[in-house]
């Protein structure tokens, strides 16, 4: 069995965060290639609910499957048990197969945002055991999972930042993190106060960013430009 525990998971399925691979993606051992990456839980006690890795919309929901078929059904209808896709912009989208029945918690045209969570793992459909199967697909092509799970890999698109256009504007939240990438993926570098003077070089939806800290320190990132005024 597979069994890779990935440590660092920036970007979980699961509550709790660590996950097992017990089947790579590629892996050749039921007789043809495997297009995803079959995950458990990987830690004792960590919650079975499936979470949406990224933000994104619901494209397709399939929740009538009731059942675990033999492997030798890889060509049924259902052969991939309850699962759902998630779109989440005009190049990636992701799918979760093998889902708990009736446990599926959204519908197409659902907005969701990271680790929300969108059902239960399963044993529906040609499944061995309770997993999940996951799929990645960049411009319609499926692509290795995992380092979109550790977070080498990003399946946000950002816009890009405009220079040579300086304005000051305060926030308006108690608490606004000033990032190192123009979107949710990018560690949090600190958190700007409510009412703090922060210096901009563009207007778009994601803004480069200067804030002088409480120790008079400049510190430089991308935050949310929603929350300046």
């Amino acid at each position: 069995m597979y069994q890779t525990l990935l440590k660092i998971c920036k970007n979980p399925i699961f509550v709790g965060g660590k996950v097992y691979i017990t089947y790579g993606f590629m892996e050749p051992k039921y007789g043809g290639p495997h297009y995803g990456s079959d995950l458990v839980p990987g830690a004792p006690g960590m919650s079975d609910d499936v979470t949406a890795i990224a933000d994104g919309v619901i494209e397709y929901v399939k929740s009538s499957v009731s059942k675990t078929l033999p492997l030798t059904s890889t060509s049924h209808a259902d052969a991939l048990g309850n699962n759902i896709k998630i779109t989440h912009n005009d190049k990636y989208m992701t799918r979760y197969c093998h889902l708990k029945y009736n446990s599926i918690k959204v519908k197409p045209g659902d907005k969701v945002k990271k680790g929300q969570v969108i059902a239960t793992i399963g044993n529906t459909g040609c499944s061995t055991g309770l997993h999940v199967h996951f799929e990645v697909w960049e411009n319609g092509v499926r692509v290795n999972p995992e380092s979109f799970i550790i977070g080498e890999k990003s399946l946000t698109i950002t816009q890009s930042v405009k220079t040579n256009v300086k304005t000051f504007k305060k926030t308006t939240i108690d608490a606004l993190n000033l990032r190192t990438q123009p979107s949710t993926d990018g560690e949090i570098i600190l958190t700007i106060p409510k009412g703090a003077s922060v210096e901009l070089e563009d207007e778009n939806t994601w803004v480069k960013a200067t804030y002088k800290d409480s120790g008079g320190k400049i510190r430089t990132g991308f935050c949310a430009a929603g929350y300046l005024k």
